[in-house]
């Protein structure tokens, strides 16, 4: 078996794949619209910075959390960028098992078993962190909606009390 035939056939199927072929057409569409592409490297850029300081153990403050909750409740409001976002991650997520298991070649035993770990905490970080952003992002939804229905109900007071008074 060569190596180098077999990375060159993993190549080819990865640009076979779903998740390569889907990701690439919404990354050639996203750069199309100037905008839009800016919007989404102002995103990432912001998620990488909060993922290197989790990993390096530094705190994210609050301010940069809300600024990236904020960032991503208005990109998943375009439908282009939420497809992007979508099609990115699940090509991310494909890319790295990849790279777990060409890892896995050149671990030991127990550094798989404290890669596991690391990944098992990690995950759960994230989705702690996502749970928190939908909650907040419905928050927000809620009372966004809330706002917006208060001068209806003032308008139903308004009415009911000036049927009050011409029944008086």
């Amino acid at each position: 078996m060569n190596v180098y035939d077999e990375a060159y056939s993993l190549k080819r199927a990865i640009k076979e794949s779903q998740e390569y072929k889907q990701y690439m057409a919404i990354k050639e569409e996203v750069a199309q619209n100037e905008k839009l592409d800016k919007m989404l490297k102002d995103f990432q850029k912001q998620q990488f910075a909060i993922q290197t300081k989790q990993m390096t153990g530094v705190p994210v403050t609050e301010d940069m959390q809300k600024q990236f909750q904020d960032l991503y409740t208005i990109i998943m409001q375009d439908p282009k960028a939420a497809q992007f976002i979508q099609c990115e991650m699940r090509f991310s997520m494909m890319m790295n098992d990849v790279y777990k298991i060409l890892g896995e070649a050149i671990l030991t035993e127990k550094e798989i078993r404290e890669e596991q770990e690391k990944e098992r905490k990690a995950s759960e970080a994230a989705a702690a962190a996502a749970k928190e952003a939908a909650k907040k992002a419905e928050e927000e939804a809620a009372a966004k909606q809330t706002e917006d229905k208060a001068p209806e109900t003032e308008k139903k007071a308004e009415t009911a009390e000036d049927g009050e008074k011409a029944g008086n």
